[in-house]
């Protein structure tokens, strides 16, 4: 009989686990078909937004080399946070993420080519507007597969464009025009980075091992202190001499 009670229990927990699931299941299915409703009676206000505040076009139709830097002409459609690249001939070149809002007093972009993670770019700007020409400008670094740099640029409307549009191109709407002058340069690409981070961590260590017996330097430093020193001087000559002459005993264990 007990047996018998908890058999009887048992299926009357999983009855009820399964009414509630079943519950469950009908109010998210009801739920979808009211969302799923409500999305295809507002589709255009959906799309408006989306097309007006959120998806964006930019299309270069006029590039030149000047003053050192790249300066672009392009008009924009669209909203700002994600926009797709494309030249004068319409072809696809692009695209970039708006993301400032995770860094809202930076002006902070990842970019690419494509969906390939090596063609991607992310940099981060100030951008200020400059008192005697009102015209904005930024300044920052980048990352990118090549290594860091640092970048900067300038930009404005057609309202302060610093040469005339060529002639022979057409545009539908003056007002959408921005113009760039860009400029980049790379500061070290990721070997440089990684041994720089190495000879850091060498250096650390030098430190380390001569504070911990300042009194002089054991036979078990010594052999720590050899390789570490020679890796310095081989990529930072200036500094591994300086450290020689900064602790003699380093020097003279390396010479011994």
């Amino acid at each position: 009989m007990i047996q018998l009670k908890y058999i009887a229990s048992i299926k009357k927990g999983i009855k009820d686990v399964g009414n509630v699931i079943n519950k469950g299941v009908q109010k998210v299915w009801k739920t979808g078909k009211a969302v799923g409703k409500w999305v295809v009676e507002h589709k255009e206000d959906i799309l408006k937004v989306v097309n007006q505040y959120i998806i964006g076009t930019d299309t270069t139709i006029y590039t030149t080399d000047l003053l050192g830097g790249e300066f672009a002409i392009t008009t924009h459609e669209g909203g700002n946070i994600f926009v797709t690249k494309r030249n004068s001939e319409f072809r696809y070149e692009g695209w970039s993420l708006n993301l400032n809002c995770l860094v809202p007093v930076l002006d902070t972009k990842l970019s690419g080519k494509s969906w390939n993670p090596f063609t991607w770019k992310i940099q981060s700007q100030i951008k200020y507007t400059d008192i005697d020409t009102g015209v904005p400008v930024k300044g920052g670094g980048y990352i990118k597969k090549d290594g860091v740099g640092i970048n900067g640029s300038y930009s404005g409307t057609s309202g302060n464009m610093p040469i005339e549009l060529p002639s022979g191109i057409g545009v539908d709407d003056f007002a959408s025009i921005n113009w760039s002058l860009s400029y980049e340069k790379g500061f070290a690409n990721w070997r440089q980075i990684g041994e720089g981070v190495i000879s850091l961590a060498a250096i650390f260590a030098i430190v380390v091992f001569v504070a911990d017996n300042f009194i002089g330097i054991g036979a078990a430093d010594d052999l720590a202190l050899i390789p570490l020193l020679g890796y310095v001087t081989s990529r930072i000559p200036a500094l591994g001499e300086m450290l020689q002459n900064m602790f003699p005993q380093i020097a003279l264990s390396c010479v011994n």
